[in-house]
């Protein structure tokens, strides 16, 4: 058995039609219990896949390219496999949303599920790294949608030119415009930009909903939204990181009577933003509601 497994992975290399075809196969055995998904993870995932949305009438498109990790995982072990609590809790913030932003959108999960989910809202998602800015215009294409409006920059508390730093690898998921982050990276000029500075002539719509994701430096990005905090106290989930920026983001976020809340199994209401030494559980949700109106609203 195991010959016939290294045998399998040595086919399936390369990225061509006989690869897809037989991870297809593979993913269907999967599915049906016959081939052990501990071994199928192991193996890539390669062109355009579904995945089905749990207790929802939708489903979305990727593309995969074999490096995306987080495409392999939802090719494997679908929806549940990667941060489920949050994506649960996302969709049912979408479902009151009308204006959307998702900073950091590494491949665009966050922005299809809300686009396809919501066709009437706006997405706006920012990406900087290129080639998975590449890999998230693919996927926002193959799903046709018309709701989302893509920036490749960073955004941060100014618009100017920055030196981002892009870890030596093949889908670079952890690139931060904070030094020393990451070791092994290379470095490129990239743009810069504000949120406020970029919905400065929108005074008249409210956002609704932000998702945060950018390594480190949310507080800048919060910083530089201070005009949308004010006026449209936006529902924010953001990723934090133990021992990096939780008492800048504390801080900021205080001055706009926000509440905060651990996105673990259940919503934990939080006095103060803790990350998470382990990893397991990274993201918060930031509202001006209170838990009681919390509840009504999510309902």
């Amino acid at each position: 058995m195991k010959k016939i497994f290294n045998s399998i992975i040595t086919k399936l290399e390369t990225n061509n039609k006989t690869s897809r075809f037989i991870l297809k196969i593979i993913r269907i055995l999967v599915k049906w219990k016959i081939f052990p998904l501990k071994k199928a993870n192991y193996l890539p995932a390669y062109g355009i896949f579904n995945i089905k949305i749990p207790g929802y009438n939708f489903s979305i498109k990727l593309e995969s390219n074999g490096k995306d990790c987080i495409a392999n995982d939802l090719f494997w072990k679908g929806y549940s496999s990667f941060e489920s609590n949050t994506t649960n809790l996302f969709l049912k913030l979408v479902k009151k949303s009308k204006i959307i932003l998702d900073i950091g959108a590494n491949n665009g999960y966050y922005s299809l599920l809300a686009a396809k989910y919501k066709p009437d809202a706006k997405i706006f998602a920012f990406e900087p790294v290129p080639r998975i800015y590449d890999q998230l215009i693919k996927n926002f294409s193959i799903n046709n949608l018309k709701n989302i409006t893509a920036f490749q920059a960073a955004v941060s508390d100014k618009t100017e030119d920055k030196i981002l730093y892009i870890p030596k690898v093949d889908f670079p998921t952890s690139a931060s415009l904070l030094e020393g982050f990451r070791d092994n990276v290379d470095k490129i000029t990239c743009k810069t930009i504000t949120i406020d500075n970029i919905f400065k002539d929108k005074i008249n719509e409210n956002i609704d909903l932000i998702k945060i994701d950018t390594e480190a430096t949310e507080h800048k990005v919060l910083n530089g939204m201070t005009r949308i905090l004010e006026n449209s106290s936006p529902n924010i989930i953001c990723e934090i990181l133990a021992n990096r920026n939780e008492k800048k983001i504390e801080s900021i976020l205080k001055n706009y009577n926000y509440n905060f809340y651990w996105i673990k199994d259940d919503l934990t209401p939080m006095k103060e933003i803790i990350g998470d030494p382990t990893y397991k559980y990274k993201n918060y949700l930031f509202s001006r509601h209170d838990t009681y109106e919390l509840k009504q609203f999510l309902e």
